[in-house]
């Protein structure tokens, strides 16, 4: 029904267009600017037709050309992000075994400031959010000389545990393993020297 409505509007439009064409066209005697204004006539007519079919052929009937981007683009993060472990662990109950994941996150902006997460889900993405919130939450503030090192050697015990510092002359490069190259990186850190006990 309403699409036998909508062709017969097209068609009578159509038609008045035709008649206007042809108005112009018979009348030779017609001056320049009466033409114009007669074509100027007949367009918003046309246009409107137009308009009504993209519509028609858009999902729910809208044109959508003038809507903003849902997602904005980000620019470069302050701080890089690094998994330094994703391990499985398990939980014994009465029930039996209740599996999930434990993420330790690492994130630091290469300029003294660095901070360490960890945080378990039942899914790995989500133990990975949990941990970088974490992360976040404990960012902490270190030296670093015009070197790119410590100002003094250090040595600190974690449980069992023991991790030495000690600094080094400029070009010597950070000469840690394991997850402390990793801090040291983050932290900002370019001449190093370690060693994990």
């Amino acid at each position: 029904m309403f699409k036998r409505e909508m062709l017969e509007e097209d068609e009578a439009t159509e038609t008045s267009a035709e008649a206007t064409t042809e108005d112009i066209a018979v009348e030779p005697e017609m001056a320049a600017e009466e033409v114009v204004v007669a074509a100027v006539a007949a367009a918003p007519e046309v246009e409107d037709r137009q308009q009504r079919k993209f519509s028609k052929n858009k999902k729910g009937g809208r044109d959508n050309r003038d809507r903003k981007p849902r997602r904005q683009v980000e620019g470069k993060k302050e701080y890089e992000e690094k998994m330094l472990e994703v391990r499985r662990v398990t939980r014994v109950t009465t029930g039996g075994r209740q599996l999930s994941f434990r993420a330790t996150m690492l994130i630091g902006n290469k300029n003294g400031k660095v901070g360490l997460g960890i945080a378990k889900a039942n899914d790995v993405q989500s133990a990975v959010a949990k941990a970088t919130h974490d992360a976040y939450k404990n960012i902490m503030d270190v030296t670093i000389t015009a070197d790119g090192t410590i100002p003094y050697p250090i040595a600190k015990k974690f449980k069992s545990a023991q991790i030495k510092l000690v600094p080094a002359k400029p070009g010597t490069g950070l000469k840690a393993g394991s997850s402390v190259r990793s801090v040291l990186e983050l932290a900002g850190y370019t001449n190093m020297l370690s060693k994990i006990v």
